[in-house]
């Protein structure tokens, strides 16, 4: 992995989780990146979130999980997630790359056993 980042026990062990993020993993035959939670305890894995694919060429593409930073977001454990490769359109000079953040709830993960549907909302 490129980033790593330890987050508040999701699997409910009181062990604290492991977040790592793949920012050029490719999913389906694009570069979207990816994150993993795995369990502190036992290494297994607990979730995989996909990024976003390319959908343009100011939209999606790689990057996503190269940076992750743990929170606690109103009592329940989170993560944000970096996407340096995420872009928006701009005139030149300034059609340059953009960064987008995540929220990613790993609180979803612990109700769920490991099941839920986790859902991004970018920041």
């Amino acid at each position: 992995g490129w980033a790593v980042a330890s987050v508040t026990s999701v699997d409910g062990d009181a062990v604290r989780d492991i977040v790592v993020g793949y920012p050029w993993r490719a999913v389906g035959g694009q570069r979207t990146g990816a994150v993993e939670v795995c369990s502190g305890r036992t290494g297994a894995l607990l979730r995989t979130v996909n990024g976003e694919p390319q959908l343009g060429p100011y939209d999606g593409g790689p990057g996503f999980g190269g940076r992750l930073a743990p929170l606690l977001w109103k009592g329940r454990p989170s993560v944000l997630v970096g996407n340096y490769q995420r872009t928006v359109p701009l005139p030149p000079p300034l059609d340059f790359g953009y960064g987008r953040a995540y929220q990613l709830d790993l609180g979803a993960i612990q109700e769920k056993a490991g099941i839920a549907a986790t859902k991004l909302t970018p920041k």
